[in-house]
């Protein structure tokens, strides 16, 4: 038991020495303190605080003996003053004695009047602080401060920063007139550009910074602020991009690119129509648009076309090859007009048959039969494409047999001139 009382004890010490520490280093954050005022006698301090780099405090009265600050008789008057881009927001005070906050503490005097610890004024000590820029650190009766059990004034200047909101033409921001914020709190401002415009940079207390641009609306939060900002949001015309592309990467031609071309301006032509071969243009994909009105990509598109080509079948010495270019897929096969003739050859027809349709790049050629005509034989005829060919015609065993004779008739006559031609002799 006397362990659990123990720690209890040791813990609202804790609780209570952390308390104190946390107001303490909230209070050194915000304020600074004027060490000219600092104040410290026998048996009273003085301590005199404003919001850093927010203005000025000047002391403007005291009791005859600034030496001095006696029971019942001593006072100090001190005026606050705002630096630019801050507003006064009063006074705040502390008076600690045996370690509790008095507060403005009072007493009665002359049986009816009521003496404040903070009045306004030095003079008027009558009268409870009411907000002004002045104030009056006022000395009661005692209440058995000594040089060990001393009482402690402390009184704080409070002033809150400004926010300036500026926006040049071609849009707006919101708040659009300065604006007081609580020292420490957030601030967020919404930005909007008119239309045909965007938000071209902004600026913080002078600085430009990357946030919003381009964009047409955008909201910008300040965080935690303990000093007076400008916000500057400069707008301008929006401008965009118009490409142009092939619709094969690249390898047809290089994309066409317009830039800086304002919203409503005349979208910009592509020039002379592209082509390919093996394909017909059929336009850009989107349809182009009259005007500009944001960044626009066209692509070209195609549709694949093909070839039909009638050839003579020998080597190109009839005619020239015939061919038809710029055809779809289902499209009628263009016909060769009227029949090749050849002489000596018949006309068969085209190889492969020609097809009813375009399916394909398509290459037909000529067939020929040779015309062979020869009254005092019988011969065979076979048909070629192209090149005419002659038949070996079969002899007969009589034909051989006139032929033994004529060699034999002819030898015999030979032999018979050779010995003519020695008897002479």
């Amino acid at each position: 038991m006397k362990k659990n009382l123990v720690t209890v004890i040791l813990s609202l010490c804790m609780v209570a020495l952390f308390i104190p520490l946390n107001i303490y280093a909230e209070n050194n954050e915000k304020y600074e303190e004027i060490s000219e005022f600092t104040t410290t006698l026998e048996d009273t301090e003085i301590h005199v605080y404003m919001t850093k780099g927010a203005g000025t405090v000047t002391l403007t009265d005291h009791n005859e003996d600034i030496n001095t600050f006696p029971i019942s008789k001593g006072y100090r008057e001190y005026n606050a003053n705002a630096n630019q881009g801050w507003v006064f927001k009063g006074w705040t005070f502390e008076q600690w004695f045996e370690g509790n906050d008095l507060g403005n503490d009072t007493e009665t005097i002359l049986f009816f009047a009521t003496k404040y610890s903070f009045s306004p004024t030095g003079e008027n000590s009558l009268h409870i602080y009411n907000g002004g820029k002045k104030i009056s650190i006022n000395r009661l009766s005692s209440r058995g401060e000594t040089s060990e059990n001393i009482i402690i004034y402390k009184i704080f200047a409070n002033f809150n920063p400004i926010i300036t909101p500026i926006a040049y033409d071609g849009g707006a921001i919101s708040p659009s007139i300065d604006k007081e914020v609580d020292y420490g709190s957030n601030l967020s401002l919404d930005i909007v550009a008119d239309t045909n415009k965007c938000i071209s940079y902004i600026k913080i207390d002078d600085v430009e910074i990357d946030d919003g641009k381009d964009l047409d609306t955008y909201t910008y939060t300040f965080t935690n602020i303990t000093k007076p900002h400008k916000i500057e949001v400069f707008f301008k015309t929006k401008v965009f991009t118009v490409t142009y592309k092939d619709g094969f990467d690249g390898s047809l031609f290089q994309d066409k690119i317009e830039t800086d071309l304002e919203t409503g301006s005349p979208t910009p032509q592509f020039g002379k129509e592209p082509s390919k071969e093996g394909y017909r243009f059929t336009g850009w994909s989107p349809e182009i648009s009259d005007i500009v009105n944001g960044n626009q990509i066209y692509t070209a598109t195609w549709e694949r076309t093909y070839t039909v080509t009638y050839k003579d079948g020998v080597g190109g010495s009839l005619f020239q090859d015939k061919i038809e270019t710029d055809l779809n897929v289902g499209d009628p096969t263009p016909k060769f007009e009227g029949t090749p003739t050849r002489l000596d050859y018949s006309f068969l027809g085209w190889s492969p048959e020609v097809s009813e349709t375009v399916s394909g790049d398509q290459v037909y050629t000529a067939t020929w039969k040779f015309n062979f005509d020869d009254s005092s034989q019988t011969s065979d005829t076979t048909t070629y494409i192209a090149t005419p060919y002659y038949e070996v015609v079969n002899t007969s065993e009589e034909t051989t047999m006139y032929i033994w004779i004529v060699l034999i008739v002819l030898s015999s006559a030979a032999i018979i001139a050779i010995n003519l031609k020695k008897r002479k002799k």
